[in-house]
């Protein structure tokens, strides 16, 4: 059975309950109002003990980027990550943090890379880099629950490392770490090969949406991206191919003593037992928030009984999302934050919904 956002946690959905759940009442509102956008910026994020003395380089750095402040949160921690890394290992602050900032050298995003392959220490899987180093970083609140980050940590460290210089236009080895990018994985495979462990890494369902919204802009297709990521988490490509817009309510709840962000839908084309049971979803926290960020962008768009999803329109002839669509599109952004298989294939959208649900 799928998590459940913690304000259900105590409500019995088991699929054989002799009554239908009672939820929250729902207070509806307009897409464009969100009760809590601060939730954006705290959603599965373990900020290091050194942030008490918050630093600011990474808002110079990241102010160019058109994201949502859920992805900005997740990019600083992680240039943090990248400047801390680079203190312990060359004694000095990471050239991006510098006034103006500077371009990361090529071999300084090699090194990190080889400091980040998998090795064995001890009948355990632990990272290359000195233990010094790595000290360091737990010492600091970094990598704390982990000796050794999945490939996808590191691949999606090295995609905001690149982000963060696109958008101040300073030069940066894309084919470095196109080329690296199977070796952290086949070292990664290699080591748990050597240790016995050929079954593949669990991925809890926080961590593998945090990933993928990691990855989207704050454009209009990035707003889309997400509120696309989040409903696939509970539904699958045909049934969001048919929503329709009138079809999902924008509201919030009110829940021990806390206003809560919910977007509510009922599923009219129900897949598996629990579905036909249970056809209303609830969406609450920063998932509501994400899909009323689309919603809201909808709102001006939609004519008459319009989808829910579209593709940009151009001219006058807007365009839904198709089965074939959605998964191109989820590959490419999995492919993008680092969750594709060893192998370098792209996973398809019944993976996200098959990790089930998360609290937000």
């Amino acid at each position: 059975m799928a998590r459940l956002p913690s304000c259900l946690a105590a409500i019995n959905l088991h699929p054989f309950a002799h009554q239908r759940v009672s939820f929250p009442a729902l207070s509806t509102y307009p897409y464009r109002q969100t009760v809590n956008r601060s939730r954006l910026h705290c959603t599965g994020t373990r900020l290091p003990k050194e942030l008490g003395r918050m630093v600011d380089w990474t808002d110079g750095v990241l102010a160019p980027q058109s994201v949502s402040p859920h992805t900005k949160t997740k990019s600083a921690a992680v240039l943090r990550y990248w400047d801390r890394w680079h203190q312990l290992r060359y004694g000095r602050p990471l050239a991006l943090a510098g006034k103006p900032p500077q371009p990361v050298a090529p071999d300084v995003i090699s090194s990190f890379i080889d400091d980040h392959l998998a090795t064995v220490v001890d009948g355990r899987l632990a990272m290359r880099m000195a233990s010094e180093i790595s000290q360091g970083l737990v010492e600091n609140g970094y990598n704390s629950r982990t000796d050794c980050p999945a490939p996808r940590t590191t691949v999606w460290r090295l995609l905001v490392l690149q982000k963060a210089h696109r958008s101040l236009e300073l030069p940066f080895d894309y084919g470095l770490v196109v080329n690296r990018k199977p070796e952290i994985y086949s070292a990664w495979e290699a080591e748990r090969a050597a240790l016995g462990q050929s079954a593949p890494t669990i991925m809890s369902a926080s961590n593998v949406l945090d990933a993928l919204l990691s990855v989207c802009d704050g454009d209009r297709d990035g707003i889309m991206d997400a509120a696309l990521i989040v409903l696939l988490s509970r539904l699958t490509p045909r049934q969001i191919s048919a929503l329709l817009f009138h079809e999902l309510t924008p509201g919030t709840i009110f829940w021990e003593g806390e206003h809560l962000d919910a977007v509510e839908l009922k599923v009219h084309i129900p897949v598996g037992d629990f579905q036909a049971f249970q056809p209303r979803i609830r969406f609450v926290g920063t998932d509501a928030v994400m899909i009323k960020a689309w919603g809201a962008i909808r709102e001006d768009e939609v004519q008459g009984n319009d989808w829910f999803f579209v593709r940009k329109p151009r001219g006058n002839s807007p365009s839904s999302l198709n089965e074939k669509w959605i998964t191109r599109r989820v590959r490419m952004l999995m492919d993008r934050a680092g969750l594709s298989r060893p192998s370098g294939h792209a996973r398809d959208p019944p993976w996200i919904r098959a990790l089930g649900g998360r609290v937000p």
